[in-house]
């Protein structure tokens, strides 16, 4: 039971990450100043760092033994917080990434070859 368990929460944590990831992307972040992003970025890594490891703490201090499986209650509370952990990964390096590199606009127009005579 264990195995499953953990198993479903890995994919949970994956899923939450890929959606915060898609949807970070596409974010129009364009009115935030870099120093801002960066620095809002930095402390949603170490926040969201502190709430999994004091959640887990939490769960640790009123799980129980766990060889047969995770009771419900606490396997619904470590994907959660290992969920809300990922988003907050997630988020915070898209802030991050956004705050180094500025996005321009690609054209569809290709530049006329130097050196080639026309016919």
């Amino acid at each position: 039971m264990l195995v499953l368990q953990l198993g479903l929460s890995f994919l949970v944590w994956i899923a939450s990450g890929v959606f915060i990831a898609r949807r970070s992307r596409r974010a129009d972040r364009s009115h935030a100043s870099p120093g801002v992003a960066a620095a809002l970025g930095t402390v949603l890594f170490i926040l969201s760092a502190v709430v999994l490891v004091g959640g887990l703490f939490w769960v640790a201090q009123t799980a129980g033994p766990v060889k047969s499986g995770l009771a419900t209650a606490s396997w619904v509370a470590i994907t959660g917080l290992g969920a809300l952990f990922t988003a907050g990964q997630a988020e915070a390096a898209g802030l991050i990434l956004s705050s180094v590199v500025r996005r321009s606009t690609v054209t569809e127009e290709s530049p006329e070859p130097s050196g080639t005579s026309g016919p």
